[in-house]
């Protein structure tokens, strides 16, 4: 009997490989709407009606947040618990080369915590790219590259990065920027 993530990796998967728009469209969201979306997010932080020191602090945070999720967490959960990715596992034949563990995804850990930090500064703006984030995220599955619980993981330990670095690390990134300025 398949499992769930099994089950719903196939269902995914199973939209690749029949027809060059599709897989285009797949390619366009798995490997180029990233870079997009962390352009943007930058834009619109420097662009955003706030004091330049919170622009600052937000910059600052969304590194480390980023920071935390990608590298302490992801790598270190690769590190011990690595993953084969599906293509690897199935012998499938993804859409585009990826050779790294695939648990949890790198992806869905950098962009849920940078979501998860324009969320703390605009609800409106982190649940737009928490959106689109996840498009990727399922195009990434539909490509043949991840599993949907690599994806689960990613978001969940993406966003709970952004929420620790939120909640304890802004506050203290803002007290040393506000003396910086006096």
């Amino acid at each position: 009997m398949m499992n769930v993530d099994g089950a719903a990796f196939f269902f995914l998967y199973g939209f690749s490989g029949h027809s060059q728009t599709v897989d285009s469209l797949l390619v366009f969201l798995s490997i180029y709407l990233p870079i997009i979306l962390v352009v943007a997010a930058i834009f619109y932080m420097v662009l955003a009606a706030y004091p330049r020191r919170e622009k600052e602090a937000a910059f600052i945070s969304g590194l480390l947040s980023v920071a935390l999720s990608r590298v302490a967490a992801g790598e270190t959960i690769r590190f011990f618990l690595p993953r084969e990715r599906p293509m690897f596992a199935m012998h499938l034949q993804p859409l585009f080369p990826e050779d790294s563990s695939s648990f949890p995804s790198g992806h869905a850990l950098a962009l849920f915590a940078v979501g998860g930090m324009l969320y703390a500064y605009n609800k409106k703006a982190g649940v737009l790219f928490n959106v689109l984030a996840l498009a990727v995220c399922i195009a990434r599955v539909a490509s043949g590259v991840h599993y949907p619980s690599d994806i689960l993981a990613g978001a969940l330990i993406g966003s709970g990065c952004a929420w620790l670095v939120w909640q304890y690390a802004t506050p203290y990134i803002r007290s040393r920027l506000q003396t910086l300025t006096q």
